[in-house]
């Protein structure tokens, strides 16, 4: 099997120093401290600064790896933290749909005083009574006895909700996770690609080499000379394309993953394996099992298949919520009122009350028609969505499953080439080299060397763009 070499690259990371101070009991004490520890960093600053500088170098020369990467997407993608912000919304209808059961308990209290001194009557138990000012106090405890099952199924509407946002904030994790580790895979892709170009380049350029010293001794002409040349800025100017196909890819990911584009940032190539064997490909196959198996699979681990269920389940109580405007509402209070010209006699002058309230719908201008049929027709639509999605996660685990074959296939076919190719340069150029062959055989050799090598290292970052494809699409890729 042909693998590639990784070279490792550095991140920066800047560190902050601080210090701490004690008290100290008396004021020449403390102004012995400041004295001892102003000089004191004066004395170390120049050692404080070469120790940090030290620390910058060493942190510069870590690059980040995939699990960093993904770490950092986490906790920085724009799309998360909305849906984040989400589940607390939706965790704030719960709790005010969970208050329905609760009876409504108000309290207040008043006070009044007349500016022109004059005395006003209030009424009290005990009769009329006149002061130039007065207080007053008042509670009311009310409580829903019946009203359709609409807060029951006002709190269960509320609850699938909560779910589904949650499922839907789960979902959407994987969601960064698999975006951040296909950009990574064409990061680490496009570099070796690179490598691949540079490597060529640099035969390009000893080749060219060698022919101008045979064209000087008058072995070859100057045709061979103007040949070589040709082919060797080709070989730069696609050198310095995949290059820029790298810094693309790398700017790419940086942006997903929410750091500065400014900043240069490097990543860890040993974070991937830069070679698939059969065994890898028999365990992962192993690992997944048959298709029919993955798709129903995905149907039930899902996160966005489980969300969209329960938006369904949501969407059924809110049917009943509408429906419950149909039905009469009975609720019972209590209250309590007090005013006095003095904070005294809450007994003897307040008054207590309960009472019964029953409303009976008789006609409300069609608006409960009017809200069930909204309701049936959200359910509708949340229905043919769900339906939808479960053709669409079938579809999407049969692509992938597609997608991991050809993958398969690729390996086996990239390898085969690679090795011929390899061998069929060497002959070339050695017979090149003792006159045996031409240069058009050599250069043919050469460029059909580096399809080669391109086909294999896209055959290997494919093949673990595919793992992962499966894995999305089945609903089991960790989301870390």
């Amino acid at each position: 099997m042909y693998d590639f070499k990784s070279i490792n690259f550095f991140v920066v990371c800047v560190h902050r120093n601080s210090y701490y101070s004690n008290n100290y009991q008396s004021n020449y004490s403390n102004l012995k401290y400041i004295f001892m520890l102003s000089k004191l960093k004066r004395t170390l600053a120049p050692l404080v600064i070469l120790i940090s500088t030290a620390a910058f170098a060493q942190q510069s020369q870590q690059a980040m790896t995939l699990d960093q990467c993904i770490a950092t997407g986490l906790q920085r993608n724009y799309a998360l933290r909305s849906a984040a912000a989400s589940v607390y919304s939706a965790e704030g209808s719960k709790l005010g749909a969970f208050g329905q059961f609760l009876p409504n308990v108000s309290l207040s209290a008043g006070y009044s005083h007349n500016l022109n001194g004059h005395e006003s009557f209030f009424t009290t138990p005990q009769g009329l009574a006149e002061a130039t000012y007065s207080y007053s106090a008042s509670g009311s405890v009310t409580e829903t006895l019946f009203n359709g099952f609409s807060n029951t199924a006002g709190y269960n509407e509320s609850v699938e909700s909560y779910d589904a946002a949650e499922f839907n904030y789960e979902r959407i994790r994987q969601t960064t996770v698999y975006q951040i580790v296909q950009d990574y895979v064409a990061v680490e892709d496009a570099e070796q690609l690179m490598k691949a170009q540079e490597q060529n380049l640099a035969v390009g350029k000893d080749q060219l080499d060698q022919v101008q010293a045979q064209y000087k001794v008058g072995t070859v002409p100057f045709a061979s000379v103007l040949t070589q040349q040709t082919q060797t800025q080709n070989d730069e100017v696609t050198y310095i394309q995949s290059k820029n196909t790298w810094n693309t890819n790398r700017n790419n990911l940086v942006a997903f993953i929410g750091l500065d584009p400014v900043s240069e940032y490097m990543f860890d190539t040993t974070s991937l394996p830069t070679n698939i064997t059969d065994l890898d490909q028999q365990v992962f196959r192993q690992k997944i099992g048959d298709i029919k198996a993955a798709a129903d699979k995905a149907l039930e681990l899902r996160p966005d298949v489980v969300s969209l269920h329960r938006t369904l389940e949501s969407a059924s109580s809110g049917v009943t919520v509408a429906l419950s405007n149909y039905y009469p509402t009975l609720s019972g209070s209590f209250s309590y009122g007090w005013r006095n010209d003095a904070w005294a006699d809450f007994g003897t002058l307040g008054t207590e009350s309960i009472g019964l309230n029953l409303s009976i719908p008789i006609f409300d201008q069609f608006q409960a028609t009017s809200s069930v049929q909204i309701a049936d027709a959200t359910y509708q639509i949340d229905l043919s969505n769900y339906d939808q999605l479960v053709q669409q996660v079938r579809t999407q685990v049969k692509q992938a499953y597609y997608d991991l074959s050809t993958a398969e296939e690729t390996l086996m076919a990239t390898d085969i080439a690679l090795k011929s190719a390899d061998e069929n340069r060497r002959n070339a150029l050695e017979s090149f080299k003792v006159g045996a062959g031409t240069e058009l055989q050599y250069l043919t050799a050469q460029s059909q060397w580096l399809t080669a090598a391109s086909n294999r290292i896209n055959a290997v970052y494919g093949y673990q763009q595919a793992q992962y494809e499966v894995e999305y699409m089945i609903g089991t890729l960790q989301s870390k």
